[in-house]
């Protein structure tokens, strides 16, 4: 039983040392903001609405920025409908995958997300 309870603690210990390691996709409900072109990806900042759940670990104030490669069947969709979208002011609902990568077009430290999906709100 002593053997048991010794590698229920250090599963414990482990889990709790990885928690902080796990990276969690962000959700995104808003207006697209801008669409840049910048060193091979596509930036899009979305804005004007809020996070479904948690926010992303990317330091973005008031806004989301997820990125994607527009050479990519999936990344010429994207383009379209996310175009499609900040010309109409439609409401997008944007999702990424978790990982913060810095070094977007925009300024200060505003890292972004990879692009998962979008979806037209309404």
């Amino acid at each position: 039983m002593k053997r048991f309870n010794n590698l229920l603690i250090i599963a414990g210990v482990s889990l709790t040392l990885l928690t902080p390691m796990i990276s969690f996709a962000s959700a995104y409900q808003g207006q697209v903001l801008s669409v840049t072109p910048y060193n091979g990806l596509v930036y899009v900042n979305v804005g004007n609405g809020g996070f479904d759940g948690a926010s992303s670990a990317c330091p973005n104030g008031s806004s989301m920025v997820y990125s994607f490669a527009p050479t990519t069947p999936f990344g010429n969709s994207m383009l379209a409908v996310l175009l499609s979208a900040k010309l109409t002011g439609r409401v997008v609902y944007m999702y990424g995958n978790g990982n913060c990568v810095m070094g977007t077009p925009y300024s200060g430290s505003i890292g972004s997300e990879t692009l998962g999906g979008v979806d037209f709100k309404g």
